[in-house]
């Protein structure tokens, strides 16, 4: 019979292992979207030149997740 420190102990180090296998997988991904977190939490979103950046990457990104979307492609794969 499993504890609820065993259940715990393997949830975390299955979702590590996961995070592990992202970042090395899709490692520009990982860096972007910690990137845009930093910015937003850091306070980029205060003046409207944060915005205006924030806004034009959002827009850009889009635009080539739609492409690739339309072609089949999937993370340069």
């Amino acid at each position: 019979m499993s504890t609820l420190h065993d259940i715990n102990s393997d949830i975390r180090a299955n979702s590590s292992s996961d995070l592990t296998d992202y970042v090395h997988r899709y490692p520009l991904t990982f860096l972007a979207t910690t990137t845009v977190a930093g910015f937003v939490l850091g306070g980029g979103l205060e003046t409207r030149a944060g915005r205006i950046a924030l806004t034009l990457t959002v827009r850009w990104a889009l635009q080539v997740f739609g492409t690739r979307m339309i072609s089949g492609e999937s993370h340069g794969e």
